[in-house]
């Protein structure tokens, strides 16, 4: 009788085609063979990697990988986030005969680029507004779009361009805003930038602004290899759609008023957390409005089914603060400096950053995440300068390091690269799975990631090794962990201040 675990010779191969992309390490690969009915050990799959067992069978060629992870994809059962690595391998295959090239066709949700300029955002938001308006899709820089061939994204302007910046060039040139992210993926040895541009929630997405070759009120879409002026029944059903899903939701709305009764019935804001009803108010902390954000933006289909939250968590005084901008916003009465270092690991939309800014003047020690609250502010580097030197602080020697910090554009020293930490760097580089059984592996880890280049450093993917670190050391490692941080926040954010 079969063993209940066991892989079959096909998966096997599967498995041994997976390691030799050098793409998934051995915790993914373990995701797309274990399930509910049947759990395979992650040691299982070092030991064919290490040709302990099954050395008898021979890798799965890639057109067969390309074709399991279709299958895999497509079915009712799974499906692959659009900017997970797992989708990108799929839609961006080599050719199996040369893989200096791409397999594809340029179609509705591909569009390839040879190279990434900052002042060629007016040609891009033609791409960008028409998937916007169609299905989302995948900008592809690196590669040739006459004939697919590879040739990689050199520049590293891509990647080191700052996030406000990418965002206000895309968002100045079309409304509503669009949710766009930065992936990277490696082909044929070249390492491909990828601007991925999702569907947008709220239709149609139009040009507001004159440019080279564009012009306020062009609606586009992406048809299949080009971006055309949307046709006429194309909007129609954009419009139709639009106004079936307001109908909908409105008579969604009052029926369920109808239920639970109008005297019962708050109002959530899901812009900035405020709930409103007969019986008082009620905010919503910022981490929890982003999951309500997350679903809000329609990244959850509506065949998932409806998703239902659970609000956990400590009820805590807050106060109602006038921003600049004349807006209500709230504020913790008491921000401690593990609410600054998480606020930045999570990358968590702070409504209040001078708040946390003067938070962090209080903290005794030197280094935290500096650049990156004076980033979410909006001040000037001279401007946060001149607050920080106006607080109030029982740690006058630790604020005055801070504005010194600020003035020079300083950072923590980096860790030297020594044999004891060169394996985890390496493991980090290559995401492979890290182990943190102990205090003295996690600060081995924290030394790797304050070892790394900046070109090396993959910045929410540290952030995530970072807080692992921090949920379970958090006590023992505090002071790797503040620099590790404020090593991270100086790549990220300081060069991004004026």
């Amino acid at each position: 009788m079969a063993k209940k675990n066991k892989l079959t010779r096909q998966e096997v191969s599967l498995i041994k085609a997976m390691i030799n992309t050098g793409y998934f390490n051995n915790q993914e690969i373990l995701s797309f063979f274990s399930y509910p009915e049947r759990t395979v050990n992650q040691g299982r799959i070092s030991q064919i990697q290490d040709g302990k067992i099954y050395h008898d069978v021979s890798p799965a060629t890639y057109q067969d990988l390309k074709n399991f992870l279709d299958n895999y994809n497509n079915s009712g059962r799974y499906k692959f986030h659009p900017e997970s690595k797992e989708e990108l391998f799929r839609i961006l295959p080599e050719d199996e005969n040369d893989n200096h090239y791409l397999n594809i066709d340029e179609s509705d949700i591909i569009e390839c680029k040879k190279s990434f300029q900052l002042n060629a955002f007016d040609e891009y938001s033609r791409t960008i507004c028409g998937m916007a308006n169609n299905k989302g899709g995948y900008i592809v820089f690196g590669v040739q779009d006459n004939d697919w061939k590879i040739v990689g994204l050199k520049d590293k302007k891509f990647w080191k361009e700052d996030t406000k910046k990418i965002n206000n060039a895309i968002n100045s040139r079309v409304s509503p805003s669009v949710y766009w992210k930065r992936l990277k993926i490696n082909r044929g040895g070249e390492d491909l930038a990828v601007l991925y541009v999702q569907e947008a929630p709220i239709k149609p997405v139009m040009i507001k602004k004159d440019g080279q070759k564009i012009s306020e009120g062009q609606i586009y879409y992406r048809y299949s290899g080009e971006n055309n002026l949307i046709r006429i029944a194309d909007l129609q059903n954009i419009l139709q759609e639009r106004d079936r899903q307001i109908e909908q939701r409105w008579h969604d709305l009052i029926q369920r008023v109808g239920k639970i009764g109008a005297e019962n019935v708050g109002i959530l804001n899901t812009v900035d957390g405020m709930v409103e009803g007969p019986g008082g108010s009620l905010y919503i902390d910022e981490s929890l409005l982003g999951e309500i954000n997350f679903i809000r933006h329609g990244r959850l289909s509506e065949t998932e089914g409806a998703p239902t939250l659970r609000i956990v968590g400590e009820v805590e005084p807050v106060t109602t603060v006038l921003s600049d901008t004349g807006k209500v916003e709230i504020q913790k009465d008491v921000i401690l400096e593990t609410d600054i270092l998480e606020a930045f690991m999570k990358q968590s939309n702070i409504k209040t950053p001078k708040a946390y800014l003067k938070a962090l003047s209080q903290v005794p020690s030197w280094w935290g995440p500096l650049y990156y609250y004076v980033y979410l502010s909006g001040m000037t580097r001279k401007q946060a300068v001149s607050f920080l030197e106006s607080t109030d602080t029982s740690f006058s020697s630790a604020r005055n390091k801070k504005v010194q910090i600020l003035k020079n554009t300083e950072m923590p020293k980096t860790y030297k690269i020594s044999e004891k930490i060169k394996p985890i760097r390496d493991k980090i580089i290559n995401k492979d799975e890290i182990d943190l059984g102990s205090l003295a592996k996690a600060r081995q880890l924290l030394h790797a990631l304050q070892s790394l280049n900046p070109d090396e450093v993959d910045f929410p993917y540290c952030l995530s090794l970072v807080h692992n670190v921090y949920e379970s050391y958090y006590s023992d490692a505090k002071s790797e962990i503040r620099k590790t941080l404020a090593l991270l926040d100086y790549y990220e954010f300081s060069h991004g201040l004026s």
